[in-house]
């Protein structure tokens, strides 16, 4: 693959790409692993990896070796650095079929989650200053409430569709 070496490392959005890329051959064992289950050199492996090869592992590769990291920290690994470059983030949909029942349990839990969101943003304001730590619980309280959002949107649909 030494047509695709540089001589300097890949942009960012490019490396974005690279660091989850060995995250996911990682979470999946090592480079001589990935490399058996998608039929490829260990060394085409290791240059989808580097940051500075200019090589990039195909969308089918992805796809097999993220359906064997399910459930590990970071996956979908390569997924969801393909949608942070789009500028969007990725939420797991429930994979048990909501019921009705669910719906007011949500709500609940929305407003409930939505009340902790207003109180911490107002605690980390209150000094005029956000700090990172603060930013950082805040935003896990935010992911949390899109999280729940995305489940009863699940449960809308499954009654809009009869399936509740």
């Amino acid at each position: 693959m030494s047509e695709h070496r540089h001589d300097s490392v890949l942009p960012p959005d490019r490396q974005l790409l690279k660091t989850a890329t060995r995250a996911l051959v990682r979470a999946f064992g090592n480079t001589e692993a990935a490399g058996v289950a998608v039929g490829r050199r260990q060394q085409a492996i290791s240059d989808m990896q580097s940051s500075t090869v200019d090589a990039f592992m195909p969308i089918g590769d992805v796809a097999t070796l993220e359906d064997n990291t399910t459930g590990l920290p970071g996956h979908p690994h390569v997924t969801r650095a393909l949608a942070q470059r789009q500028g969007f983030d990725l939420v797991k949909r429930p994979t048990a079929l909501p019921s009705d029942g669910d719906l007011l349990i949500l709500m609940a839990q929305l407003s409930g989650q939505y009340g902790e969101i207003t109180r911490s943003a107002c605690e980390a304001l209150a000094d005029g200053v956000v700090l990172p730590v603060e930013a950082s619980t805040v935003a896990a309280l935010v992911q949390r409430h899109v999280e729940i959002s995305v489940q009863m949107i699940a449960v809308l649909a499954a009654i809009a569709e009869g399936d509740a």
